[in-house]
């Protein structure tokens, strides 16, 4: 994120790129990897450009997989069958299999996660603000953003802080189960993609966030726990770990449902793992090429 940042959000976010395939992907990294002055993070050294992985074989790896979602609700049946695509396909090109998930106190590293975010919005809201030279008003910010504004603003220094102890113990548990295992095989998302306007906020919840505001923080905290870890987590229940974590994955399209939409899985990896992810990844690719594939409404 470098020169403007050293992090955002407890370093849950990183800035890359999509692309259309694993090649591009590397090339990218190698251009902005390179590390720069004044860094918070240090990374395990590669050996060769990442480009240079791809293409290479990955070996034989073992590879675990879950079929629950790792933070909240259900999975659809399209991203169910694309975790049964890729399992069948790991299993042709020869890897090792095993049903396991790494452990973590999943109810702690909701609430460190949302608290982490709720921090860091706050932030960006400050900042917009003296930007604009006004005093921050709930009128000039969507309802969640607001939300998760008023929950950093009720949060204390040691609450925030056993947020980040309850994550990097979480990070030693994960690190361990990447001992034993090269990989971790998950649905990228829960749902298939969402239409345009699926996830806006409506009328009612935007009445229910002007409510909460007069909440203390550990009932406002609640409220919003169970409204977005139930709500907003369930497309996505299977990535903050590894943002909070701190272990590289990545996203394959390699299934398409019946409407022509592609649903990636997510292969995550052990902390400096890049080339083994790159690797992996691009065998997949040469097994089951997607570059070439378009989606119904860009076909005509």
């Amino acid at each position: 994120m470098a020169p403007f940042a050293g992090e955002a959000w407890g370093g849950f976010v990183q800035e890359h790129v999509l692309t259309r395939s694993v090649r591009d992907s590397a090339l990218f990294l190698d251009v902005v990897d390179a590390p720069t002055p004044g860094e918070p993070y240090g990374i395990v050294p590669k050996t060769r450009p990442w480009l240079e992985e791809v293409g290479q074989n990955p070996g034989k790896m073992r590879i675990a997989f879950t079929r629950s979602p790792l933070y909240a609700g259900s999975t659809h049946p399209d991203c169910m069958a694309a975790l049964d695509d890729a399992l069948a396909l790991l299993g042709e090109l020869g890897h090792d299999l095993t049903e396991a998930r790494p452990p973590f106190p999943r109810e702690e590293m909701v609430r460190a996660y949302f608290l982490t975010v709720a921090t860091g919005v706050a932030r960006f809201v400050e900042i917009a603000s003296e930007e604009a030279g006004k005093k921050p008003e709930p009128h000039d910010f969507e309802p969640a953003t607001w939300l998760l504004a008023l929950i950093a603003w009720k949060t204390t220094a040691p609450e925030l802080l056993a947020a980040q102890q309850v994550m990097q113990r979480a990070a030693r548990d994960v690190a361990q189960f990447f001992e034993v295992h090269d990989m971790f095989l998950t649905p990228t998302l829960a749902r298939p993609p969402a239409k345009v306007g699926e996830l806006a906020v409506s009328r009612g919840e935007r009445a229910q966030v002007a409510l909460l505001s007069s909440l203390p923080i550990h009932a406002l905290l609640e409220v919003a726990l169970d409204k977005m870890g139930s709500g907003k987590l369930a497309y996505t229940p299977n990535t903050q770990l590894f943002n909070q974590t701190g272990q590289p994955a990545m996203s394959v399209p390699l299934y398409w449902n019946s409407e022509g939409l592609p649903i990636g899985v997510q292969l995550a990896t052990r902390f400096g793992g890049e080339a083994a992810l790159f690797r992996l990844a691009s065998q997949l690719e040469a097994a089951r090429p997607w570059a070439h594939k378009k989606p119904p409404i860009l076909s005509a």
